[in-house]
């Protein structure tokens, strides 16, 4: 009879414990400061991985928030447009963040470009993704010498753009 039981209550733990199987995936998001300085960090996710999740996921390690609208990619192009009420648009003001250090607004920018792009392209899919912000050009943002922001960001060729 003791074994009877003990075999039963063996069957009942393995199906228990087998359905407390976790459905989160884990993946890598980065944060890009440079060429030579790419963090990382895990990021658990449950169901459907979208670029929303990496954004959610970046903005709470980084301190930076990463609000965004996207198209839905078509022929590898996706659009992402930086909203309003984003650091990106608002400026470093608002970011506490202590993980990264910016030292002015378009570092903080630049950082939330690479990092974004470099975590889409390591998860997702490799875009052409052409970027806005509060419908405007990244240009009207972002000004550095010798880059042109209205190209796709992966065909832009300068050592601060990383991809």
């Amino acid at each position: 009879m003791k074994k009877l039981l003990l075999l039963l209550m063996s069957i009942v733990m393995i199906f228990t414990l087998s359905g407390c199987e976790s459905n989160e995936k884990v993946i890598s998001i980065y944060g890009v400061v440079s060429k030579s300085e790419i963090k990382e960090m895990k990021y658990e996710y449950d169901k459907n991985l979208n670029i929303s999740k990496l954004a959610n996921a970046l903005s709470f390690w980084s301190g930076a928030n990463f609000y965004l609208e996207t198209s839905e990619p078509s022929d590898n192009v996706l659009y992402v447009n930086f909203l309003g009420n984003s650091d990106f648009v608002k400026g470093l003001g608002n970011v506490k963040s202590k993980n990264f250090t910016f030292k002015d607004d378009n570092e903080l920018r630049l950082f939330m470009l690479n990092s974004l792009a470099y975590t889409i392209r390591k998860n997702i899919k490799e875009y052409d993704i052409y970027f806005t912000a509060n419908g405007k050009s990244i240009n009207e943002y972002l000004s550095i010498d010798g880059i042109d922001f209205t190209k796709a960001y992966n065909t832009i060729e300068n050592e601060l753009v990383v991809y």
